[in-house]
């Protein structure tokens, strides 16, 4: 179903075709998206590779600008000479046992990464980079909000229905509404249907998700 459809089905549903209420229905139907990615890991459709670039004596990066989580706890890094290595995250409160002074350390090749504790879009390498590598990363996106017409939500066509249960939910539950069983009545539809959903999904994809491999650290 497109954008439109969904929140002209909201509209229906409800009676009420305010411009007020479509405001209202158009931002818990992207909510509800975000809700769907966030209760799963394996959706293909949010996978996506990034890269980053490390330049000589620079430790912190920004991933990308719609990452969410990592895949996996190995990241590739790619030398000038093209030879590849993986590199492997440390708990940051244990490289920080390890190193608690990284400025004062000498530049050579990474060996580690971790996320950096006050700021979850960046990641730091370790040692601090000598020179310029590439480094690629696999991680879960988040989805992007829907904003014209003809855009569609992330996930299967066959499910894009739960997101008006879940719109509606919210809409009743408004302080504008306050009809609290009609909001719970469809809460309830919303939360059957994405279970049926995600189970759907595995079923359709069994033995082709990925795996996340091992840390390398406390294994």
């Amino acid at each position: 179903m497109t954008y439109e459809t969904l929140f002209k089905l909201c509209q229906r549903q409800s009676g009420n075709k305010s411009a007020d209420a479509l405001i209202g229905f158009k931002d818990y139907l992207n909510l509800g998206q975000k809700d769907v990615a966030g209760s799963y890991d394996n959706w293909r459709e949010l996978h996506k590779t990034g890269t980053l670039s490390l330049v000589d004596g620079t430790e912190s990066y920004t991933l990308a600008t719609d990452f969410s989580k990592f895949r996996s706890n190995v990241v590739i890094l790619t030398s000038p000479t093209n030879n590849e290595k993986p590199i492997y995250r440390a708990p940051s409160n244990q490289f920080k046992e390890w190193n608690p002074v990284t400025s004062n350390d000498s530049k050579t090749i990474p060996e580690w990464w971790y996320e950096d504790p006050n700021d979850d879009t960046k990641v730091l390498f370790y040692p601090i980079p000598n020179t310029s590598y590439t480094v690629t990363y696999d991680y879960i996106a988040l989805s992007s909000d829907m904003s014209v017409t003809s855009d569609t939500p992330f996930f299967p066509a066959r499910w894009h229905h739960i997101l008006v249960d879940f719109a509606m939910s919210m809409h009743y539950e408004s302080a504008a509404q306050r009809n609290y069983d009609a909001a719970n009545y469809h809460l309830i539809k919303y939360t059957n249907g994405k279970k049926q959903l995600i189970s759907d999904y595995k079923k359709r994809f069994i033995g082709q998700e990925s795996t996340t491999y091992g840390t390398g650290v406390n294994e």
